[in-house]
């Protein structure tokens, strides 16, 4: 039996605004990891569609809380893209903080995801939140400098994805950049991949084939096929991985109807016990079985 998931609000203070969020549960026993995905109007996704409506069921199927927001448009306007990034990982680890006092969420395990402009501050949480266990980028900025130096202070698994049709940068060059830092800082998981035929929001074109690509976007574009399911599997691997093992008692053994005295164990070192003779040689052990 199928049942539906369980929808919390849980609205937040980031400074002095208060910003509205929800909370879904799956149904299944938990406590359930929490993954965050959320921000300023456009960052979930910068053609203003939030892709977690339409991956949210993978997420929920996985076994993992979803929590999202969205701050009005221009709440951040006017910062630069650094103030910008600090701004929006403040906001993440504040969701994460409210989002952990619901009964059924377990705060120890906790994922981010930055899409599009969202993913220099979902880097950020990653990088200076000791809560964040796992952190998902797509279709970030990832080739500017600031974004890569972050990167290098990234200690939780972290998958990258950029869209091949990136009109922002090159997306080989992108990938290989993010590669080199990753690898320089010794991060032990990360993985960077490029997804063919995407565009900076990771959309391919529709399969009706109408829409063309349009300021680096495919109009009426999805999400390839099956990346849902990738994309909230490698949270729920990542974020088990963190699970602790249970433990149980020891069963109750009744005592043996006779056990040994203390006396009856006891060794006498200095007695060498009986002499056994020289071992019988082969042969003549086997001419005595002959005769």
């Amino acid at each position: 039996m199928i049942f539906p998931a369980a929808r919390h609000e849980v609205p937040f203070w980031h400074g002095r605004e208060r910003v509205p969020a929800a909370l879904v549960l799956p149904r299944t026993p938990g406590p359930h990891p929490l993954v965050l995905v959320g921000g300023a109007a456009g960052q979930a996704g910068d053609s203003g569609v939030d892709p977690v409506g339409e991956w949210s069921g993978a997420l929920l199927a996985a076994g993992l809380a979803v929590c999202s927001w969205r701050r009005p448009g221009g709440a951040d306007a006017g910062l630069d893209p650094s103030r910008r990034a600090d701004d929006h990982a403040r906001e993440v680890l504040a969701a994460a903080a409210r989002a952990s006092l619901v009964p059924g969420v377990d705060a120890r395990r906790v994922a981010v995801v930055g899409w599009g402009v969202g993913g220099p501050g979902a880097v950020r949480a990653a990088a200076f939140g000791a809560t964040v266990g796992a952190v998902l980028v797509v279709g970030a900025p990832v080739a500017e400098a600031r974004v890569l130096a972050t990167l290098s202070a990234v200690s939780a698994p972290l998958l990258l994805l950029i869209g091949e049709l990136d009109d922002r940068a090159p997306a080989a060059d992108a990938a290989r950049a993010a590669r080199r830092v990753l690898v320089a800082a010794g991060h032990p998981d990360h993985e960077v991949a490029v997804v063919r035929g995407a565009d900076r929001d990771l959309r391919v074109r529709a399969s009706h084939g109408l829409g063309g690509l349009v300021d680096g976007r495919f109009r009426f574009g999805d999400l390839p096929r099956g990346l849902a399911r990738l994309l909230a599997e490698w949270i729920a691997d990542r974020l088990r991985g963190t699970d602790e093992v249970p433990s149980f008692p020891p069963p109750d053994v009744p005592e043996p109807a006779w056990a040994p005295a203390p006396s009856d164990l006891v060794v006498d070192l200095r007695d060498p016990g009986p002499r056994v003779g020289p071992p019988v040689p082969v042969r003549q052990s086997r001419r005595r079985l002959s005769d």
